[in-house]
């Protein structure tokens, strides 16, 4: 979930908690916001988890931004797409099969000690 932290125009302040430690997602929100029309610079923080765009201070720019990280103006998430289902499972899926190889790597290991 994305949540407006900050808005003032020409910098947005992004809490987008799902990015801690996440390279690889962290990675495709900077691609995908330095590929808005007016949009500056993107960074992300992964150990805060915060995302902070400047942009060029129009209206436009800002709403394509909001739009397209589906959030609304006052910081709340816009309604659950399809397409955000399913990266949410897909996700979801990635961490459940991490620990299963996690958890059995662990038994293989105690078993040969």
């Amino acid at each position: 979930m994305l949540l407006l932290a900050h808005d003032i125009p020409g910098r947005l302040r992004l809490a987008a908690p799902r990015l801690k430690g996440d390279r690889r997602a962290a990675a495709a929100m900077r691609t995908r916001l330095r590929a808005v029309p007016g949009v500056t610079e993107a960074r992300v923080n992964l150990l805060t988890g915060s995302v902070v765009v400047h942009y060029d201070g129009r209206a436009e720019t800002r709403a394509q931004i909001l739009g397209g990280l589906d959030l609304r103006a006052g910081g709340t998430p816009a309604r659950l797409t399809p397409a955000l289902a399913e990266r949410i499972a897909e996700r979801a899926a990635d961490a459940l099969a991490e620990r299963l190889v996690e958890r059995a790597m662990r038994v293989a290991l105690a078993a040969l000690i």
